[in-house]
């Protein structure tokens, strides 16, 4: 047995446990939402781009085969849903919430049409469903740095 396939399941246990993790500062956000009795002053971009990222990335694992990016991204769906839904209900602005959020479920409808219909060759759709994930991963994870500078940013101003 090689080095790599003796390290490979402790890398997925740590990258399993580290993702869920992040996954659960969602709630951290929703806490401050109910203390101050609604979302007023708080984005949603953090739910709404991890959102996407791992409704795509739910794909990507299809496509490699990997059940640990499967199963990983679909309770990282799951939570960002309900912390969307928890958003959905104690947030005034439901209409701009409801376009984006239906954006998002065509965008990955989209990517889950193209990935079933389209001639690529397989290789080529993971690079391009890879990519995107990529991208949006590195969107999400800055999300919320953009609420602390936007925050840090006004209390300079005082």
């Amino acid at each position: 047995m090689s080095f790599g396939q003796t390290i490979l399941p402790y890398l997925s246990f740590t990258a399993l446990s580290s993702t869920v993790a992040f996954f659960l500062c969602g709630l951290q956000i929703c806490h401050r939402i109910k203390t101050r009795g609604s979302s007023e002053g708080t984005s949603p971009a953090p739910f709404l781009l991890s959102f996407l990222s791992c409704g795509l990335f739910i794909q990507y694992g299809l496509l490699k085969n990997d059940d640990i990016i499967t199963y990983t991204n679909g309770i990282g769906c799951f939570l960002q849903g309900c912390y969307l839904l928890y958003f959905y209900t104690m947030t005034r602005n439901r209409k701009f919430l409801n376009k984006v959020i239906f954006i998002e479920l065509c965008i990955i409808g989209i990517v889950v049409y193209w990935v079933a219909h389209s001639t690529a060759t397989h290789l080529l759709k993971q690079t391009y469903v890879g990519n995107y994930c990529i991208f949006l991963n590195i969107c999400s994870v800055a999300a919320p740095l953009f609420d602390i500078g936007k925050a840090s940013l006004l209390s300079n101003y005082n």
